[in-house]
């Protein structure tokens, strides 16, 4: 049984409810980062909550312009989603969706295109052409390409 103290938790739990990243005080970020330090010692690098952690914890990173920061928290994210759940499960297009979109923040639209080789194919079949994400990534292929990423 491993042990979680209450301040971990309630940072975890806080994270998790996280509505507006950009309002992040910057020392919670320096929390979170301790946060899901601890995670992955606890509960391994593949747990869903380390995981999910990692995920916020990039999105925190990007919506404060440290977007270099957040690409290997959003590599990590897909590649245990891909083992986990599959290239084709709803979490793992969803998190190739925030990669390529933070290669854009970073300027590497090439980069962004190949991320999203498949995914819009594969949330079209998955999801249906009409989701949400499909959409999303469809728009931000066309953005990509529009921007002379391919």
């Amino acid at each position: 049984m491993s042990y979680e103290p209450e301040a971990q938790r309630a940072a975890a739990h806080s994270v998790t409810e996280l509505r507006d990243p950009t309002t992040f005080p910057p020392a919670a970020v320096e929390l979170l980062q301790r946060t899901l330090e601890e995670f992955e010692r606890v509960h391994g690098t593949e747990h869903t909550r380390t995981v999910d952690l990692r995920r916020h914890f990039a999105v925190v990173l990007q919506s404060r312009g440290r977007v270099s920061e957040a690409l290997p928290h959003f590599e990590r994210v897909l590649l245990a989603h891909e083992r986990s759940l599959g290239s084709s499960a709803p979490e793992t297009l969803e998190a190739r969706y925030e990669l390529a979109l933070a290669h854009r923040d970073a300027g590497r639209h090439e980069q962004g295109l190949i991320v999203l080789a498949d995914t819009v194919v594969e949330a079209e079949r998955t999801l249906g052409a009409g989701h949400a994400l499909a959409i999303a990534s469809r728009q931000l292929r066309a953005e990509l390409l529009d921007s002379g990423g391919g």
